[in-house]
């Protein structure tokens, strides 16, 4: 790792290094007398057992040493952003103190090994952005998960109902995979602490499930993105009581059904992405009680009527709203004077 890693102009792997002032002469740490617990990204319990490895973005190449896995009392692994690969070895299971994983934007491939879901530690689980592939693991899901990233890879199957075990679960990211299926109808009844769920870019079909915006979580959720998938049937109205909820994209799916007039209860909304799906209806008017809005996306629906006024109007030193509706040509079935993308009706 330490010949992979980031070098300055000269060639000098600097970030293994320690330089101080007031001379900021640099001394080599790395394959030196000095200590282990010295080396750069290295932390180290009180009886120098290693506990933390934190090398993110070091441009570190070539798959996980095996020596790795001799380190039993570690707890934190932080590869992020480096140019690994192969696969994540079976041995990782010999890390039973480990409560973070973090290997995300790199190049491993292969699938999750089961082993992972050995471990009732593992808090936070971060294999975004690689080129994994096969299943999600069943037996990921514990009660101690609190965060989990396996967006951007080439997963299949369908989401396993053992996600529901995972009751801390503050952050799910499945985006931009193969999955396929529906969503557990009786997810949202379990997660109290939940507050983005990324299951955008996948093959997923089915209603959005009530259950999915229990009251449990009303106080937590800010993000949610499942579009680009086959979603059918209405909004869910348990959707609208999410009073915290920040983003919220569900374009480009099946969806039918109107805007309901209580959207505009989510005063903190930013984002409203309700493009490409099947909606009728008028726009509702208490859209316009969206002062925090940014982003308004309904085009390529089946909507008719006026784009409220109060968006149009822009307060001194704030942007305006970047709204996209089926306001083109001779005959537009949506009325807007502020929009900044309009569709031709289909």
């Amino acid at each position: 790792m330490y010949f992979a890693s980031n070098v300055d102009s000269s060639g000098d792997t600097i970030s293994w290094k320690r330089c101080g002032s007031p001379s900021n002469e640099c001394e080599e740490v790395f394959l030196s007398e000095k200590h282990v617990c010295d080396w750069f990204g290295i932390t180290c319990h009180e009886n120098n057992d290693v506990k933390r490895i934190s090398l993110p973005n070091n441009n570190l190449s070539g798959e996980l040493p095996t020596e790795l896995f001799a380190l039993v009392s570690m707890e934190k692994l932080n590869l992020n952003r480096n140019n690994l690969f192969g696969t994540i070895p079976r041995q990782i299971s010999n890390l039973h103190t480990l409560h973070t994983l973090q290997l995300n934007r790199n190049d491993f491939t292969g699938t999750i090994p089961p082993e992972l879901g050995l471990y009732s530690s593992i808090h936070v689980l971060s294999l975004g952005n690689n080129e994994l592939s096969g299943t999600i693991p069943k037996d990921l899901f514990t009660v101690a998960l609190t965060s989990l990233d396996v967006g951007s890879n080439h997963f299949s199957g369908t989401i396993p109902a053992q996600l529901m075990l995972s009751s801390n679960l503050q952050t799910l990211d499945m985006e931009h995979n193969q999955l396929t299926g529906t969503i557990p109808s009786t997810l949202g009844t379990f997660f109290h602490r939940l507050h983005s769920v990324r299951l955008n870019n996948n093959q997923l079909v089915g209603s959005i499930p009530d259950g999915l915006f229990s009251q449990s979580i009303s106080d937590g959720l800010k993000f949610v993105d499942l579009g680009f998938n086959s979603f059918t049937g209405s909004i869910p109205e348990t959707l609208l009581e999410m009073r915290q909820l920040q983003t919220l994209h569900l374009g480009v799916n099946q969806l039918v059904g109107t805007i309901s007039s209580h959207f505009g209860n989510l005063i903190q909304l930013e984002q409203l992405v309700l493009d490409s799906n099947a909606l009728t209806g008028t726009i509702p008017t208490e859209l316009g009680n969206l002062f925090a809005l940014e982003v308004l996306h309904i085009a390529q629906n089946e909507l008719t009527g006026n784009v409220p006024e109060e968006l149009c109007i822009i307060p001194d030193g704030q942007a305006s709203i970047f709204i996209s509706a089926d306001c083109g040509g001779d005959h537009p079935s949506i009325q807007c004077d502020c929009c900044f993308s309009c569709a031709l009706e289909e």
